[in-house]
């Protein structure tokens, strides 16, 4: 992962090798859908890196082009090696983040959204936390 520091390159290693702690990975008690809203999705890197919600975030905090939503997860992954490499693998490795940030420090916050069918919270929270990952991140050389 050369050109980015170590903080981006354990999101992307960590991505890369399935290491989310997401519910259904870690055999949690209970099976979490996504924490984002997502109607019928787990929570599960596999929807994740298809995420609406995360995505449209991340990428319009660290790039603002909308059309970055329709690439492919190879792209979002960052294995397409080209001139765009390192731009996906900052957002992926916001993506890491913002998810990690809100899943262990705002469980709550998650549970109460997906009892009252309300998202707005943990997408604000989404929203926090991506601007703040994205300020810092595209500041690395």
């Amino acid at each position: 992962l050369k050109g980015v520091g170590p903080r981006i390159a354990m999101c992307v290693l960590k991505s890369w090798a399935n290491a989310w702690t997401t519910s259904l990975r870690m055999q949690e008690a209970r099976e979490l859908p996504c924490i984002f809203g997502c109607p019928d999705c787990v929570d599960d890197l596999e929807h994740y890196i298809n995420c609406d919600p995360l995505w449209t975030v991340v990428i319009s905090c660290s790039s603002g082009l909308s059309e970055l939503l329709h690439a492919g997860p190879h792209t979002k992954f960052g294995l397409c090696l080209d001139d765009s490499t390192i731009a996906w693998w900052r957002m992926l490795s916001i993506a890491f983040s913002c998810y990690h940030a809100i899943k262990i420090g705002h469980y709550s916050e998650i549970i109460n959204s997906l009892e009252s069918g309300n998202s707005c919270q943990v997408h604000s929270r989404l929203l926090e936390y991506a601007s703040a990952y994205a300020n810092d991140l595209w500041t690395v050389i």
